[in-house]
């Protein structure tokens, strides 16, 4: 399945999410229950592969503060729920 893998060289690394994007400071300020959207203008790949980026921006954000995320295909783009946020430690 594997034996085929094609190398790249030149290949520039993105650089990690910083706790000042817009998608954290999204997520910082909602509320169970509240979402926002990202069009599919903004994603500018595939459709599982934008879903599984933003997912896991989400998922990087929220981990080790109890931040519970969904993330969903709607039309226009993806939208990004609030599911639970537990603010005891």
């Amino acid at each position: 399945m594997f034996k085929n893998i094609k190398i790249d060289k030149g290949v520039d690394i993105p650089r990690p999410m910083k706790e000042s994007s817009g998608i954290c400071d999204a997520l910082r300020r909602m509320e169970i229950g509240d979402s926002f959207m990202i069009p599919s203008s903004l994603t500018g790949s595939d459709d599982k592969s934008a879903q599984s980026n933003i997912s896991a921006q989400c998922c990087q954000f929220a981990r080790g503060k109890k931040f519970k995320f969904t993330v969903r295909k709607v039309e226009g783009g993806y939208r990004v729920w609030m599911i639970s946020r537990n603010t005891t430690t």
